[in-house]
């Protein structure tokens, strides 16, 4: 199982699991430290924090997010419950997927979430037709 494996699809689009944000956070933090960044920011007054700023960047260079199925993301998830009493490897597997409201939950910062899952649904429904078809042959 990939470990940031979701059952509605938000891994997919989730930073603070990518590995690309912990590279560039990871980058950043050495040329802080490169350019002694916390002497020149004492030129601009104390409109930046420095010490707030390393500690935030190196959460992000360290985060290890296992992913919603192994229990990451937020403690309480409607989408995560309902598959995981169904037993569904993902949502796209689901009869009542079209009409499900579960996905308010995050569908106003990830609107294309839904959209995919159905998009995956038609093709598992049309790959068993085709084995269908193919086994009558």
């Amino acid at each position: 199982m990939d470990p940031r494996e979701s059952f509605c699809g938000v891994c997919e689009y989730c930073g603070l699991g990518s590995n690309e944000v912990k590279r560039l956070a990871t980058r950043l933090l050495e040329v802080f430290d490169t350019f002694q960044l916390k002497w020149w920011l004492s030129c601009l007054g104390e409109s930046l924090n420095y010490q707030e700023l390393v500690v935030g960047l190196g959460l992000l260079a360290g985060l290890e997010c296992p992913g919603c199925k192994a229990g990451g993301c937020v403690d309480e998830c409607p989408i995560r419950d309902c598959a995981s009493e169904r037993e569904l490897k993902d949502c796209s597997l689901c009869e009542e997927m079209e009409r499900c409201e579960k996905f308010q939950f995050v569908s106003n910062e990830f609107p294309e979430v839904k959209k995919r899952l159905l998009s995956a649904r038609l093709k598992h429904l049309a790959s068993i037709y085709h084995a269908k078809l193919m086994s009558n042959k």
